[in-house]
Formats: C-alpha cells, structure tokens, sequence
C-alpha cells in the first residue's frame, strides 16, 4: 500500500501501474523499447522510472505476442520485483491496457498507466499525477505547448489558429480510480491515442498536473539525440 496525500489528507491506497509497451515502433524503423540508451533499453528505463517510485505497488506490462519472451527475459535481467505480470497486448491501445487491467491486484484502489517508451519520468511526476488521480478520479500530466498550433484542412490548408494559452502536450503517467476507468473501458470508444480520452468519454472529468518537458516519448530517430542530451544533462 503507498501513503498518498489526498485532498489535503494523507491516505493508504494500492496503486497499479501498467506500461503500455504493445506499439509496432512503425514511426521508428526498429523496435525502439529495446532501442539501448546509455547501455540500457527504453523499456527498462521506463519500468525502472515506477520500480523506483515509492507510489507504485506492482507493475503490469503489456506487450506484443512476439516480445513476451525478450520482456520476461529484461525483467528477470533488471530485478523488477514489483512487475507481478507481463501480457500480450491488443491489437489497439485501449485492447493493451485492458488485458493488463484484467491482470491487477483485486486490491488495486488507483490505476496508473505510462508509455514504454517514455523513459525520463520523473519520480516527483509520477506522485504528482496518482495523487491527483485518488483526489480527483482522472489525472495525467502535461506541459504547456511551446510552439503556435494551426488546425488544418485535408489539403494542410489553414483552418484555425487556437489560443496557445489554452493548450497543453499531454504525457504519461495517466493515473485514474481503479473503479472509474474499468467502467470506462467497457464503452471506450476507437482509436483513443491516449489513456485520458477513455474515461473523457465517460464523461468524467480530468485534472491536469504539471509535466516535465524531458519527459519525451520516443516516437522517431530524431528523439535519440535528445535522449543523448537528457541522460549526458542527468549525469552532472
């Protein structure tokens, strides 16, 4: 059970992670979770980042069918003693987390559910986020979004040009109540990209805390040399 801070009270609930790790990297060229960062894979480092989070009481990987094996093999390598399963995901995202949502703990109170490819959160995010989630229900963090955003046509003609102010790059870990997503996911609609537009749907309403903008997703080759940069920022 970890000691959380909700409402203003502190509280003992059991938390759950689940890394979403099921992706066919086909933006990347190569399976980019095994992808070594400073001589450790993407996933480990991802897995890591909750194994050494004092919030989080087991982890679930969902993975593909052909990587159950090379999982297995990088848990027992890495001692992730709180990974208590590792499952074959789905074919969507929202297919993935369900079949490790079916895998949690019966004593699971607050769901949290992170990106295996997203190796740099930090500690004080992941609390920040599955506080949030068991004051509030639903939780992700974000960072403020830097650049002006167009909403463009089919022909990439200009449409729109939304308040900056109001916009927000959305990351993971995406923390809910255990309760709130699984009735969620039962109606999820398709082609969710992200764990909040779930329970959007359901329309339960969602709190976002602040991110950190080296918190990045590895998406495509470019994201390696930021990563370099990260980890080289980390070691001083």
């Amino acid at each position: 059970m970890s000691r959380l801070l909700v409402n203003g009270k502190e509280k003992e609930l059991f938390v759950s992670a689940v890394v979403a790790a099921a992706g066919s990297s086909s933006r990347f060229g190569e399976d980019k979770l095994f992808l070594l960062l400073d001589g450790m894979p993407t996933l480990a480092r991802s897995i890591d980042a909750l194994q050494k989070s004092d919030c989080i009481d087991e982890i679930i990987v969902s993975t593909s069918g052909e990587n159950l094996t090379r999982v297995n093999s990088l848990v027992k390598q890495y001692s992730f003693t709180k990974v208590t399963a590792v499952c074959e995901g789905g074919k969507t995202r929202a297919e993935s987390v369900k079949n490790a949502v079916d895998k949690c703990s019966g004593k699971t109170d607050i769901i949290a559910i992170h990106d295996g490819a997203r190796p740099f959160v930090a500690a004080d995010t992941v609390r920040r986020t599955v506080e949030a989630a068991a004051s509030f229900g639903a939780a992700a963090c974000a960072v403020k979004v830097k650049d002006t955003v167009k909403i463009v046509d089919e022909n990439e003609t200009v449409k729109a040009t939304p308040e900056r102010e109001f916009l927000r790059a959305v990351q993971t870990p995406q923390a809910f109540s255990f309760e709130i997503y699984k009735k969620a996911l039962e109606n999820a609609p398709d082609g969710v990209t992200d764990d909040c537009m779930t329970v959007e749907a359901a329309g339960q309403r969602v709190v976002l805390v602040e991110g950190e903008y080296t918190n990045i997703k590895i998406t495509t080759p470019d994201d390696i040399s930021l990563s370099q940069a990260i980890l080289k920022g980390r070691a001083k």
